[in-house]
């Protein structure tokens, strides 16, 4: 029954009606009160429920990003790291070449040598476009030789570098082992420095090679992957100097590098200049601040990402470790929170818009109800309050087809809407959770790839570690990797994880480039190719080794521009391969085209090192050749003398010397090597009556004779430089006397009696005429 303020009420209860009139609450109607407690009930739930689903996607989202951006960080510090250790290990690897050992080594470094060594040094240096310099420097700190054309009377004690470089370069040519410098700024530019030991003879560090790396480099790697974790994400390289960060890269403002996170006091601005670990600018153009920014780097080891606002913008920022030798820097990579969070902003309005109509129509149909019957909405607003407490299951009961009927109806329709909307989040949450597990497995592998890359030296089991990888990581039934011959006809099949692969390899397999299936093609072409169902793919190549081949991808290997091969992987259900793992795939292609590569680069460099020292071998073998020529073959100490041994009877007792130190009866024999190169023997023979050699004796001669060769070499050097000399000087000399000459007469006279006298001839003719008349023996001029 309905309660109103009808004549029949007022009658039926005066007192009632005084207390409606004192008391302002009770001036509202149970229709009223019902409505306002349905909608209030009504728009609760749905805002909980909007706020849990929202808070819910958002949360993932976020989780989300922050994986991708981990990703992406891990990937350029990858590039990074790989950057800087493979140019140290080349710097390593020319610091073992011959020319600069001959030149440690001579005596007297002639202008021939020094200019040879500026030319070696120089082509090292253009083969990378961010070397700026590359140097020999001594023990003292000395410059040796140096790419820059500078007047050897103005180069500095050291380069113009950085104090702590300068003292540190100094201190690494006694260690024999390569160094990374910290960052330091000549000119306002900044600078890496990477040395790497020259050893002499001895296998003792002598000198310094050194090479200058512009910091460019890493802001062209940062910048070259902006975006990579989705639209306006961006990469910058942090280096810490005391308890404050400088920028060193930065994909977003470049104007940002050099930059400190917070300003620098004035005592340490003036140390920092000193050093030269800063460039040499006003205050305000050194710095930004942002303090709250170092705690969050300071916290990048425990929790690599994390939220920083910046003015009116929200990023999300995750930072990596590189850590290269003794040196670490900090690579962060920063988003914005409104690109990824756009769907939060559309999926709210959705959810007000729905609370406004559900709203709605529960006002309206609590005011029908209302004047009719209290009951159903009770029981309609119990079942409201158990929708509002979590269960979703229960259901109003539907007695009747007027509007109570329909507010149920509704009611209902709207439960089951929620309870489908719940479903489904949770599916998306459950499948996003299977991605991103995915995707994790996916990271891994790359990294380990990375990893395999940097530590594999052998290609084919480097090689075979890929195709394993993939194969188990992503559970896919083939995985292949294919290389063109020397020709460039063919694609030879390298590695493989199936049985079916393993057949294949046993027995050469290979395909015409451009003839045979989805690797052919991608051979020829130079692009990736999907077979999403073969059955339907004219291209796929039907294989008997695998015959359960659903759907397959092929992916270039590509360097500069070049196929130099293909990565085949191959499953055994359609439409198996998802954008996600395309992509990772596309990856450890590239990451495998790069480390065959660098494999075929350092096979390069091994055989060229490997001949060089050959040439330089015989190139000492036959100098000792000419230089023993004119001198005794052996020498022979005995009581106390010193005399050549020049009968053969002599030398027969000592021309047979072993080619490594021996010890018979009461002789000790040890050969002269020069660089692997014999040169002679020295033969030690004791008395019958006294002790025999030990190898005590034996070592203390090998290290004297080693010291010993040593000096012969530089002494052989030495008089090979002074006759060259003597030579030049003379030719020099004869030349100088030939140009005072008046006329041709008198000029070929001279030419005749300078060099009668330079080489000792008793008699020295010159024929003046043509061929057939010098061939006749009738010269038109005849002098002697």
């Amino acid at each position: 029954m309905s309660l109103s303020n009808s004549q029949g009420t007022e009658q039926l209860h005066p007192p009632k009606r005084e207390e409606k009139q004192q008391d302002p609450q009770v001036q509202f109607s149970m229709r009223i009160k019902l409505t306002i407690i349905l909608v209030s009930l009504t728009l609760i739930s749905m805002g909980i429920m909007a706020v849990s689903i929202i808070n819910t996607t958002r949360t993932a989202l976020i989780d989300a990003a922050n994986q991708n951006l981990v990703s992406t960080a891990k990937q350029i510090s990858t590039k990074i790291h790989s950057y800087v250790t493979t140019n140290l290990a080349s710097l390593q690897a020319e610091a073992q070449l011959p020319n600069f050992q001959q030149f440690i080594s001579a005596t007297l470094p002639s202008e021939y040598y020094l200019q040879n060594l500026k030319d070696s040094l120089t082509t090292l240096k253009n083969k990378d476009p961010y070397i700026l310099s590359y140097s020999l420097l001594d023990a003292e700190g000395n410059v040796l030789a140096d790419t820059r054309t500078w007047d050897p009377s103005t180069i500095p004690a050291f380069l113009g570098t950085a104090e702590e470089v300068q003292r540190n370069l100094k201190n690494k040519t006694g260690t024999g082992l390569p160094w990374i410098s910290p960052i330091s700024f000549e000119n306002e530019q900044g600078v890496l420095y990477l040395s790497a030991p020259i050893q002499d003879m001895n296998g003792n560090p002598a000198v310094l090679l050194i090479a200058r790396y512009d910091i460019a480099a890493f802001q062209d790697i940062v910048k070259q992957n902006n975006d990579l974790a989705g639209t306006g994400s961006y990469g910058v390289l942090y280096s810490q100097i005391y308890d404050n960060y400088i920028i060193l890269a930065h994909g977003s403002s470049p104007d940002l590098i050099a930059k400190s996170v917070v300003p620098y006091s004035d005592t340490r601005m003036r140390e920092l200049l000193k050093k030269r670990l800063i460039p040499n600018l006003p205050a305000e153009e050194l710095s930004l601040n942002i303090p709250h920014f170092i705690t969050n780097l300071e916290d990048a080891i425990r929790e690599p990402y994390f939220t920083f606002t910046e003015e009116d913008s929200v990023n999300q920022v995750a930072v990596i470790q590189i850590q290269i030798k003794d040196k670490q820097w900090l690579l962060a990579f920063y988003q914005p929170q409104e690109t990824f969070l756009a769907p939060i902003a559309e999926q709210t309005t959705l959810a007000i818009l729905l609370a406004i109509i559900i709203g709605g129509l529960a006002s309206l149909a609590a005011y029908l109800v209302a004047r009719n019957f209290i009951a159903p909405i009770s029981y309609l607003a119990d079942i409201a309050q158990k929708v509002g407490q979590g269960d979703l299951n229960v259901r109003a009961e539907v007695k009747t087809h007027d509007e109570i009927g329909m507010l149920a109806q509704t009611f209902n329709t709207t439960t089951e809407q929620l309870q489908r909307t719940l479903e489904t989040l949770e599916q998306n949450v459950a499948k996003r959770t299977e991605n991103l597990a995915r995707r994790a497995v996916q990271i891994r592998t790359a990294s380990e790839v990375a990893r395999d890359v940097t530590t594999i030296r052998d290609k084919s089991l480097l090689l075979t570690r890929v195709t394993q990888l993939i194969a188990d990581r992503f559970g896919f039934y083939h995985a292949g990797i294919f290389l063109l011959n020397e020709t460039g006809s063919h694609a030879v099949l390298q590695a493989a994880n199936s049985e079916g692969g393993a057949r294949m390899l046993a027995r050469g397999h290979s395909l015409p480039v451009g003839e045979a299936g989805l690797v052919g093609y991608t051979a020829a072409v130079g692009e990736a190719r999907i077979a999403l169902d073969v059955g339907q793919d004219a291209v796929f190549f039907d294989n008997p080794d695998l015959p359960k081949t659903r759907s397959e991808i092929a992916l270039p290997l590509i360097i500069e521009n070049n196929v130099i091969g293909v990565l085949d992987v191959q499953s055994q259900e359609p439409g198996a391969f998802s954008k996600e793992d395309i992509e990772i795939i596309q990856v450890l292609a590239d990451q495998v085209a790069i480390a065959l590569d660098n494999a075929q680069l350092l096979e390069q460099s091994q055989n060229a090192l490997v001949e060089l020292e050959d040439l330089y071998g015989e190139h000492i073998r036959g100098s000792w050749e000419r230089y023993l020529e004119d001198q005794p073959g052996a020498y022979n100490y005995k009581a106390g003398q010193i005399t050549p041994i020049s009968t053969p009877e002599e030398w027969d007792n000592v021309k047979l010397t072993p080619n490594r130190p021996a010890l018979e009866n009461h002789k000790l024999v040890v050969p002269l090597e020069i660089r692997g190169q014999r040169i002679g023997g020295i033969t030690f023979q004791r008395k019958e009556n006294q002790p025999n050699w030990t190898e005590d004796d034996l070592e203390l001669v090998r290290e004297t004779t080693g010291q010993m060769v040593i000096v012969l070499e530089s002494t052989r050097l030495y008089e090979d430089t002074q006759r060259r000399a003597a030579r030049e000087q003379l030719t020099r000399e004869i030349a100088d006397n030939i140009r005072g000459a008046a006329n041709i007469e008198d000029a070929i006279q001279r030419a005749m009696q300078e060099l009668g006298q330079a080489l000792g001839a008793s008699e020295v003719v010159a024929h003046i005429g043509t061929e057939q008349d010098l061939l006749s023996g009738q010269g038109e001029n005849n002098y002697e």
